[in-house]
């Protein structure tokens, strides 16, 4: 029969360690959210042959190294199964993109122990980011928490505090509303862009059709793109790049549901940005891991995986646009008041050679836990233009990490 394209699984794994670019892992499902056309059986790179002759004739290429252009994986953006703000060893297997994250961002979440904090009754300062525990709990400074708050559900970044006896942790930022006595404290997948980390666990990919299956091997992990729609599911788009490839018998799996939360739908979206929580609009991440080939004429495709880090190093930005406008509508920015004004990201009172001031930028997305993502910037270069969107004035902000924490991505 005719090859049905939707008709189609798509496995992965990681290999054994960074050094390991063939072998077939412990698989698990991966559901794309486009045709998965990158995977599909390729042709060897086609070498010509202008060779010249009297009678002008044309001579057939030379088959070369197996194509090993770079494969797109499209899916969706879901949370942590069944996190219950206790202890968790393996965060990857309860995410379906889990171990995606940890090969782009070169190491696994950090594990978590203990059972759950809960909220206390006192001791709060949300305007200063502190939150306080019922209990001494196990909560360490670099971890993100989520909690319930009259304001609905709030996440951030431990600063300070933290430790395995605290009582009480102050937040990267403020945080809104009052929170919520006795409530469940939960700690989350945290996952931190780091120059120094320049030797990721490369991915291995076995896609299968109707009547093909191709297996990619050491494919080295080299960008992520999380597109976030007003009022849609959040959207993966990752790129890794492959050592080789084999044609492999199918293996006709049977259809398996992944280990996952649900979808983080953007609605109701926190942001901070320079201290003050914002209206934002047209919200997008980008991250690259800055990878390069390790090129090799001694091995099979004149490649052996690839190395992170090189050039410019790696990138976190995040866009978005805050409306312009004056004091009546919180979250606004005005032109010459508040803190920062338009003025400030705009520089209007530099001058030419003055360094531009960072700022602090976090996004919280999702209102539930276990469909939840958080993204935090302690110093972004923020570069700011104004423009007219839908008939109205913004302020277009494109924030890029900087400084010895560049980023962290963190999923609940």
């Amino acid at each position: 029969m005719t090859d049905v394209a939707r008709l189609s699984t798509l496995r992965y794994g990681l290999h054994t360690n960074a050094f390991t670019f063939t072998g077939t892992p412990t698989l698990v499902p991966l559901r794309l959210t486009d045709d998965g056309a990158s995977f599909l059986p390729r042709n060897r790179a086609p070498i010509a042959r202008p060779l010249r002759s009297l009678s002008g004739r044309r001579y057939s290429h030379v088959r070369g190294v197996q194509d090993l252009a770079d494969i797109s994986v499209a899916t969706e953006m879901r949370g942590v199964n069944a996190n219950t703000g206790a202890a968790v060893t393996d965060w990857e297997a309860k995410m379906e993109q889990g171990y995606l994250l940890a090969s782009l961002f070169g190491a696994v979440a950090p594990q978590t122990s203990g059972v759950a904090p809960t909220v206390a009754a006192s001791g709060h300062t949300p305007a200063s980011g502190i939150v306080a525990f019922t209990a001494a709990a196990n909560v360490q400074n670099g971890a993100v928490i989520a909690f319930a708050s009259s304001a609905g559900l709030q996440m951030g970044r431990v600063a300070s505090g933290g430790g395995p006896t605290t009582t009480s942790v102050t937040l990267d930022h403020p945080y809104s509303g009052t929170p919520t006595t006795g409530a469940t404290v939960f700690r989350n997948a945290v996952y931190t862009v780091a120059d120094a980390v320049t030797h990721h666990v490369h991915a291995m990919f076995a896609a299968e059709g109707e009547d093909w299956r191709r297996d990619y091997f050491g494919c080295m992990p080299m960008s992520m793109a999380l597109a976030l729609p007003n009022a849609g599911l959040v959207g993966m788009t990752s790129v890794f790049s492959p050592t080789s490839f084999s044609d492999v018998a199918e293996a006709n799996p049977a259809h398996a549901e992944p280990v996952s939360g649900n979808p983080i739908v953007v609605d109701a979206c926190r942001m901070w940005f320079a201290g003050n929580d914002v209206i934002a609009r047209d919200l997008t991440i980008n991250y690259s891991a800055a990878t390069t080939p390790r090129v090799a004429s001694t091995r099979t495709n004149g490649r052996v995986g690839g190395v992170s880090g090189t050039g410019d190093g790696k990138t976190f930005t995040m866009e978005f646009s805050i409306y312009v406008g004056d004091a009546n509508l919180a979250g606004e920015l005005q032109d010459s008041a508040g803190s920062p004004t338009l003025n400030d990201l705009i520089g209007d009172s530099d001058a030419a050679g003055d360094v531009s001031v960072t700022r602090k930028v976090s996004l919280q997305v999702g209102t539930e836990i276990g469909a939840v993502m958080y993204a935090y910037m302690p110093e972004a270069d923020c570069v700011v233009t104004t423009q007219h969107v839908d008939g109205l004035t913004v302020a277009r902000v494109v924030a890029t990490g900087t400084g010895a924490l560049p980023a962290i991505l963190s999923v609940g």
